[in-house]
């Protein structure tokens, strides 16, 4: 649901959300509310946040998460 709501909120600014409702999500909405927070599209920019998110979802198998992971790291953010 929430990567339903997040992909249809263009050029609008996205309400922060909560941790847990994002940790019950899939990899693949996990890998792009990371995104979002690495780049700051619609919510506040939060390195922090968007490593967490890209682990959380390289651990379940997400295989660009793994690679953008990889790539925070090797460019030390």
């Amino acid at each position: 649901m929430l990567g339903i709501l997040g992909t249809s909120a263009q050029g609008t600014n996205l309400v922060d959300v909560g941790w847990i409702e994002l940790i019950k999500e899939t990899p693949v909405v996990q890998a792009e509310w990371a995104t979002r927070y690495e780049h700051g599209e619609g919510v506040a920019q939060s390195y922090d946040r968007a490593m967490q998110l890209y682990c959380a979802a390289a651990r379940r198998g997400h295989i660009q998460a793994q690679y953008q992971l990889g790539w925070m790291y090797a460019n030390g953010r």
